[in-house]
């Protein structure tokens, strides 16, 4: 089982899996190029994870892979794979390909509206990411840097892009340095009032945003060893998020459970300093 099913749904063989995802996509494949039936259970609506969605990136990539750069399909099973490898060693080369490939097809277009950039945009978050798992941080915040001010000119200051770019950064910026920790809570601060307003409480990129937000402000009084206010205002926020995933991915999903653990890690700290 690699999804949010429970009981005794969720079960099933990996080459069953790999056929329905095949003949569900065979409708949509050359018109939207999409290859979102690869990409979760039929049953729960979930996304997959874990050893499953590794081998479902695989199956996927190479059922497609014989497409054309411009073929829809050939980009997304690509970007599904690199979503499935993480975001370590082994992904750097995949990403770096799928990079290439996105930049060919924007070369060699004429025309193109600023929609048609969010591909390649997405692989280069995907590749800052996979710079800064593979012991480069300096490119990685390099990229991720010129990623965010495109995406502001481009898309302006209140798009789940930005949202998304504004969130990665202030990551690579915190685990940088130490120093990054403020130009990290700015950043977060400057774009989170927006991303509420506009966004669903269950949205993903609000869920990021402010999820970044509120390690990103414990973390900073901690090490300051001020700023009790922040502290609790991050586990509040946590306590909310948690809300969220449970209602909507369940207890037991990835980020679920890593939202949970930060958030009684953050409790203890607190009980412990203000008993």
């Amino acid at each position: 089982r690699g999804c949010a099913c429970r009981g005794t749904a969720g079960l099933v063989h990996l080459s069953c899996l790999t056929k329905k995802a095949r003949v569900e996509a065979e409708d949509s494949l050359g018109r939207a190029g999409t290859v979102g039936s690869w990409m979760g259970c039929g049953l729960c609506d979930g996304s997959w994870y874990g050893p499953v969605m590794i081998a479902m990136g695989w199956a996927c990539w190479k059922t497609y892979m014989s497409r054309p750069d411009h073929d829809g399909c050939h980009g997304a099973a690509m970007l599904f794979l690199t979503h499935c490898l993480g975001e370590g060693r082994e992904a750097l080369p995949v990403v770096k390909a799928y990079v290439a490939s996105l930049q060919r097809v924007v070369d060699s277009t004429l025309h193109y509206n600023p929609l048609d950039l969010q591909p390649l945009r997405v692989a280069q978050k995907k590749l800052a990411e996979c710079y800064f798992g593979s012991g480069q941080p300096d490119e990685a915040l390099r990229l991720m840097r010129s990623v965010y001010t495109d995406g502001l000119r481009i898309f302006g200051p209140s798009s789940e892009d930005t949202f998304n770019a504004a969130e990665q950064l202030a990551g690579f910026l915190i685990r940088a340095s130490d120093e990054g920790f403020f130009e990290a809570k700015t950043l977060l601060r400057k774009h989170l009032p927006s991303a509420r307003r506009t966004l669903a409480p269950d949205a993903e990129a609000r869920i990021k945003l402010a999820k970044m937000y509120a390690v990103t402000i414990y973390i900073h009084a901690d090490q300051s060893d001020t700023c009790r206010d922040d502290r609790f205002e991050a586990v509040s926020i946590l306590e909310k998020i948690v809300r969220v995933q449970r209602r909507k991915k369940g207890p037991n999903h990835p980020s679920t459970k890593h939202t949970q653990s930060i958030l009684d890690e953050f409790r203890q700290k607190n009980a412990r300093c203000y008993p």
